[in-house]
Formats: structure tokens, C-alpha cells, sequence
């Protein structure tokens, strides 16, 4: 699929069209770990762009790859970052303007958030290569100041956002209910496919639900589960989400807002989009 015409022009994608790498473009993918990447000489690894229609020019993602033995170039970028490790293990070295330095380790289905123009560096501390995705929201940064060289290398060190705290990277323990939704604040998940998660069965019969929030961005997510043959009620929501399914399978029904929640019951009988992808073992993640 191309991408849509309106969209031909903004800053982001004039930008990730030059970078030379696989664009991968649709509704979803099937398998992130099988996507085709590409050395990029701005990291030192190889790396591929996702443009899933719905990011709508609010989020961007992309896969990056690491080989074994090997490190990432060191980079800072003025737009936040949220990375999930697919494949692999290994380490990362944040530091700042002002002299501090912290590394954590994280291994596969670890998540967490590079601080806003810290400098950071991934390296691989294993003998496979280490796959991983990476969401971010670059498409705003670039539309609003189209020049790369602002991007990737703004002189600003965001002391609110990070400031060399000891227990930065550590796991975080403040949990709390706002709204509907349950709040995790944490800055490192080592593992999430066994998180703890907390119960919202207003969204669904057995859903456990938990939002987390790191590294103060305004980029936040959120990690469920649910029980055998049960399903997250329909819902609707601004442009710009992802999900990624790591275990089980189904699949994913889409269709227009102006249905409303129960299409086939109020006689709208054709679907917008029956997306079966997520159907794999529980070996791997399904998108």
C-alpha cells in the first residue's frame, strides 16, 4: 500500500522517505520479528519505518536491529520514545547535558522510555541479534520544525523529565485509579508479558488493564489481558494508537465510528475491516 496523498508532504514523511530504509505501510503487520530492515547509518544498525494507517501523523514507529556483540550509535532526538525489546538482551546508556549517566539491562518483552533529548546508546550484550519496536511521536516534531539538524541535535537538557535520579530505571510502585483507568507510573517494565496487571471489567468480562506513564511523556500506553474467548468491548478513540498482541490468538474488527458499538445488532451488516492477523502462537507477537 502507499501512503495517502494528504500526507505526502508533511515533515515527517518528507524525512523518513530520505532516510532510505523500508517503509512498511497498512492496517498491520503480521510479524514484526520477520519485517525487512536495512542498515541506516544514522544508528549503525539495520532499521525499518512503520506507517500504519490511524497514526495519522501523531505517532510514528519504527524496528531497529542490533547484531550481536554490537552497540547503536548514541543519539538524542527532541520527541519522546517508547521502546519495546522483541528479541534479545542487552543494555542502555542514558546521559544528560548536565553529567549524569545511568544503564539499565532489559531483556525480551522489556519496555521503557529514553528521557526527551537525553543522549542515549542500545547495545547488545547477547550472541543473536537484538530486534525491537520503537513508537514514538516524531511525526509532530518533524510537521512543526522540519529541520533534522533541530531534531536529532536541539542543545536542551529537560531537568524535569530526567536529572540523574538513582532510581530512575528501577521498577515503579505508584499505582492509582484517575477516571476509569487504572495508573501505573513506571520508567522501566523488565518484562511485559508478566506484568501485574489490575482488573477493569467495565471494559470487558476478565480484563485486567493498566495504563503506564513514563519518563513525564505525554506518549502513554497501555498493557491488557483477558481470559479465553472473551473480548475488549468495542470502543472508539483520537488518532494515533498501536497495538502490539504478544500472545494467544484472534483478531481485531474494525468499522465506522458512526455505527456506533454494536454494528451488526443496529442492521449495519457489512463490516468496515475484518483484520484476522493476530493469529499465532504463543511463541511470538502477533501485530
Amino acid at each position: 500500500m502507499d501512503i495517502a496523498p494528504l500526507n505526502e508532504k508533511t515533515g515527517y514523511v518528507r524525512w523518513m522517505k530520505s532516510q532510505g530504509l523500508p517503509i512498511h505501510v497498512g492496517h498491520g503487520m503480521a510479524d514484526l520479528r520477520a519485517l525487512e530492515v536495512a542498515p541506516y547509518a544514522r544508528t549503525g544498525g539495520k532499521a525499518a519505518f512503520l506507517h500504519l494507517h490511524g497514526m495519522q501523523g501523531i505517532t510514528g514507529g519504527y524496528i531497529g536491529e542490533i547484531a550481536p556483540g554490537d552497540a547503536l550509535k548514541p543519539e538524542r532526538h527532541l520527541y519522546e520514545e517508547v521502546i519495546c525489546i522483541l528479541n534479545g538482551q542487552g543494555a542502555t546508556e542514558i546521559w544528560d547535558d548536565h553529567g549524569h549517566k545511568k544503564m539499565f539491562e532489559w531483556g525480551k518483552w522489556s519496555l521503557f522510555a529514553p528521557p526527551m533529548n537525553t543522549t542515549h546508546r542500545l547495545a547488545n550484550g547477547s550472541r543473536d541479534p537484538v530486534r525491537f519496536m520503537a513508537v514514538t511521536n516524531a511525526p509532530l516534531a518533524f510537521d512543526i520544525y522540519r529541520d533534522e539538524n533541530f531534531v536529532f541535535n536541539c542543545p536542551y537538557s529537560f531537568a524535569d523529565r530526567f536529572y540523574g535520579e538513582d532510581d530512575y530505571f528501577e521498577v515503579g510502585k505508584k499505582r492509582y485509579v484517575s477516571g476509569l483507568m487504572n495508573i501505573w507510573e513506571t520508567n522501566f517494565i523488565p518484562d511485559i508479558s508478566n506484568a501485574f496487571l489490575e482488573k477493569l471489567e467495565l471494559k470487558g468480562a476478565g480484563l485486567e488493564l493498566s495504563q503506564f506513564e513514563m519518563s513525564g511523556n505525554a506518549l502513554v500506553g497501555h498493557l491488557g489481558a483477558w481470559p479465553v474467548g472473551k473480548y475488549q468491548k468495542a470502543h472508539y478513540h483520537g488518532p494515533g494508537a498501536i497495538i502490539l498482541g504478544l500472545q494467544s490468538v484472534g483478531y481485531v474488527l474494525l468499522w465506522h465510528k458512526q455505527w456506533g458499538t454494536h454494528p451488526y445488532t443496529d442492521g449495519h451488516t457489512t463490516w468496515g475491516t475484518l483484520f484476522p492477523n493476530w493469529n499465532y502462537s504463543r511463541n511470538g507477537p502477533p501485530v
